[in-house]
């Protein structure tokens, strides 16, 4: 619930031409859950695109893509240190939030269809089948990007 409200708050923040609002709203989504950090391509294009619309002559996107990356990264890289701290210097937090969803460890039935999958299949295939799922998200940056623009 949080990390759909991070997603949302940063997507209207883009259309409002506020990146670097957005990339923070974004970057705490992040935080939360593995997978938002997909549409950061995107939302620093939808954000580009507004901020300077109106504007004669545009700042180079390169730039502008390398400034927002920047700002995720050290947010993402704060968030992250301040979790360490609060947890008394212990990384394992991060097994807990992104390691689950990159291994899926743990098989206990659900109602989800990657458990009903994974169930299925021989163990010999897990680990490809884990990075095709992985890909098959990936894939959906380029089109996503292509139709923001």
């Amino acid at each position: 619930m949080f990390t759909n409200t991070a997603i949302l708050m940063s997507v209207a923040k883009a259309v409002r031409g506020n990146g670097v609002a957005a990339i923070l709203a974004l970057a705490m989504s992040s935080y939360l859950s593995f997978y938002p950090v997909l549409i950061l391509p995107a939302l620093v294009l939808l954000s580009y695109d507004m901020r300077f619309s109106t504007v004669a002559v545009k700042p180079a996107l390169a730039n502008y893509a390398a400034t927002m990356t920047g700002v995720f990264l050290t947010a993402m890289a704060g968030l992250l240190g301040l979790s360490f701290m609060i947890t008394g210097n212990f990384w394992e937090f991060l097994y807990s939030t992104y390691g689950v969803h990159l291994l899926l460890p743990d098989l206990t039935p659900n109602v989800g269809l990657w458990w009903y999958f994974f169930i299925e299949m021989f163990d010999s295939f897990r680990e490809f089948f884990l990075c095709v799922f992985q890909l098959h998200l990936l894939i959906y940056v380029g089109g996503l990007c292509i139709r923001i623009r």
